[in-house]
């Protein structure tokens, strides 16, 4: 009904706040990462959490779209896979070098390999 209308919206344009945010971060975090120095660790679960309200808003407005339920489906179910694998599937990578986990939160300086 009309809740789905509006949660829709409130979802949309959260998203789109949190993903300039996201940007803006991820482009001071990179300037400070190339210091030595970590900041934003939180920056990869935030981005996890913005492509889950994404898919989110997507299922909501799966409900009100017009369509055949086979269109539907086929829609809601892309857009749950989609989020099963960018939102919900982790992925922690480690530097061969300084041996921490990229991605795992924590605060301070990171080794920076000598050349």
């Amino acid at each position: 009904g009309e809740w789905r209308r509006v949660l829709h919206s409130i979802f949309g344009h959260l998203c789109v706040l949190l993903v300039l945010a996201q940007g803006f971060m991820g482009a001071y975090k990179l300037k400070v990462l190339k210091q030595g120095e970590r900041r934003y660790t939180f920056h990869g679960s935030l981005g996890k959490g913005i492509m889950a309200m994404g898919c989110a808003t997507i299922l909501l407005a799966v409900g009100f779209w017009p369509w055949s339920l086979g269109t539907k489906a086929i829609i809601g179910s892309l857009t749950l896979a989609s989020c099963l694998v960018g939102a919900l599937w982790v992925v922690e990578r480690r530097s061969e070098s300084e041996g921490l986990a990229l991605g795992s939160g924590g605060a301070g300086k990171i080794g920076v390999p000598a050349e």
